[in-house]
């Protein structure tokens, strides 16, 4: 392809643009994901941060509703526009009105955990409509070619977007953190309460989308709905016809079945997480990803070439290390975490932990990659929003089920008490599974018997047996022509067959 400056600086500003957009849409999903649950681990529990989790659903059910986003427009306006914009202006409506409330729900004595995983229910609901039209502008802003380019953007702008709702949030929410590096003053209130924060998330919000009415977005032409004749073919009902042919296709079938499995091999990375979140400063864990963002994103920049011939074999290689990371890792906690679950971690073992989480946190960034270059290279444009939403709503449901239940197992599998710091009295049995902070009670919680170790050691058995059956699935299905991931080969085929029966009649 003769590539042209002017070309070049297009692509260079749709890049920058599908970036910001996918750092618009991390923001409270980084929040839903991992600062809210942190924020109640030390209040809930396991059993409530894996009834939280159910607020990620939307994200793993976004295929149902997918269609109507990538058929259903003002064509005047734009296709990916007419979804995005609206979105992003009740998204930040929404964070205005939650942030007059948001601290006093995790200030309670009885946190409402339900309450608070509604309204960030309808939260991931907004982003996952937001990430189908985004992912289907995304695959129309470049050539085939150059489709990786879509990948990278979607992980750089996915974790710029988590840096700042986890990240910044974390350092700046810390009292710790404040007066040692911003203040000269010692406070014991942080510089930014959440409440703060989504306040400027949702002007934020508001401030861009005003800005987006003015991008124009390519018209409709029939190379952007390829299989359908004009428009008026690009309903709801004939995308939903598509996705049952494709879901036809043995290839994706078992592509399916493999992502929605494969992630309880390597739940430990999540459950390492929660079981350091009460055990560790919340600064240490702002730090940890600072590193770990800067890791990612060279990481991001040294891979992204390299993938495009191989992502599946390297998301392979990524499991496999991943499920070694995990035994150290439980080993490590075993043998530093302390007897009580308030009890904070100190010394060495803390930097040794940490090590631990930034692990996971680079692996998990590959096998992400991975996933996002192969399924950009096997995406059908024409339905290209809901075919990419298909696989990623696979992947996402294939790693929420996992952390709304086998989080709870942990603390149903442990034993433990609340003994009160003074009189060394029982203050009631299982501790860890009640919602009513034991410290409250002038209470510590001792665990005598802590499940995190069986659930973590059965995990990592389900994923050795994962990685033998992806190894003899997955690098076929990387092999494979990308024109047998559409529902159109089968059309292809059989009008094959009958030109070489043809050929064969007038040869003879």
């Amino acid at each position: 392809r003769v590539v042209s400056m002017k070309d070049c600086s297009q692509d260079s500003r749709n890049a920058i643009l599908l970036t910001l957009l996918y750092v618009i849409q991390a923001i409270p999903l980084g929040l839903s994901d991992s600062t809210i649950p942190l924020l109640l681990k030390a209040k809930v529990g396991y059993v409530g941060v894996a009834m939280f989790a159910i607020s990620g659903y939307p994200y793993s059910l976004k295929l149902l509703w997918s269609p109507i986003v990538d058929s259903v427009f003002f064509s005047k306006f734009g296709r990916r526009k007419s979804w995005i914009v609206p979105v992003q202006l009740l998204s930040g409506c929404l964070m205005l009105w939650l942030s007059f409330s948001i601290e006093d729900f995790l200030e309670s004595d009885v946190v409402p955990v339900g309450t608070l995983a509604a309204i960030f229910t309808l939260f991931t609901f907004l982003s996952a409509t937001q990430d189908i039209a985004v992912d289907g502008w995304g695959l129309e802003m470049f050539p085939v070619e150059d489709r990786h380019t879509a990948a990278a953007c979607q992980t750089v702008g996915l974790r710029i977007g988590f840096f700042l709702s986890y990240t910044v949030f974390l350092f700046l929410n810390s009292p710790h953190f404040c007066n040692t590096f911003l203040r000269t003053i010692p406070s014991d209130t942080p510089i930014l309460s959440l409440g703060v924060y989504i306040f400027i998330a949702g002007v934020t919000y508001i401030f861009l989308s005003v800005l987006l009415i003015f991008k124009r977005e390519k018209p409709l032409t029939h190379t952007n709905i390829m299989d359908f004749d004009d428009t008026d073919d690009l309903t709801p009902l004939n995308v939903y016809k598509r996705i049952f042919a494709l879901l036809k296709l043995p290839n994706l079938r078992k592509l399916i079945f493999v992502l929605l499995t494969n992630r309880v091999g390597v739940i430990t990375a999540h459950l390492f997480t929660l079981h350091l979140a009460s055990r560790m400063p919340q600064h240490v864990f702002a730090e940890i990803s600072v590193v770990s963002f800067i890791l990612e994103m060279l990481v991001m920049w040294f891979m992204n070439k390299k993938i495009q011939g191989s992502p599946l074999s390297l998301y392979l290689s990524g499991y496999s290390l991943m499920l070694v990371w995990a035994l150290m890792s439980i080993l490590a906690a075993w043998v530093i975490t302390p007897e009580y679950a308030g009890e904070e971690i100190v010394g060495g073992g803390v930097f040794v932990l940490s090590g631990f989480l930034l692990g996971f946190r680079v692996l998990a960034m590959i096998m992400f990659l991975c996933l996002g270059s192969f399924f950009t290279s096997i995406s059908d444009s024409s339905i290209g929003g809901t075919y990419l939403t298909l696989v990623n709503t696979v992947t996402n449901l294939g790693g929420t089920w996992p952390q709304t239940i086998i989080p709870a197992a942990v603390d149903w599998l442990s034993l433990s008490y609340c003994r009160n710091q003074n009189t060394g009295i029982n203050l009631g049995e299982n501790c860890a599974r009640s919602t009513r902070d034991c410290s409250s009670q002038d209470g510590v919680c001792v665990i005598t018997f802590d499940g995190f170790y069986i659930v973590c050691l059965v995990s990592i058995v389900i994923g050795v047996f994962s990685t033998v059956f992806m190894k003899k699935t997955l690098i076929p299905l990387q092999n494979t022509h990308s024109s047998h991931w559409t529902d159109t080969i089968q059309d292809d085929v059989e009008e094959g067959r009958v030109r070489d029966k043809e050929d064969r009649l007038k040869f003879c």
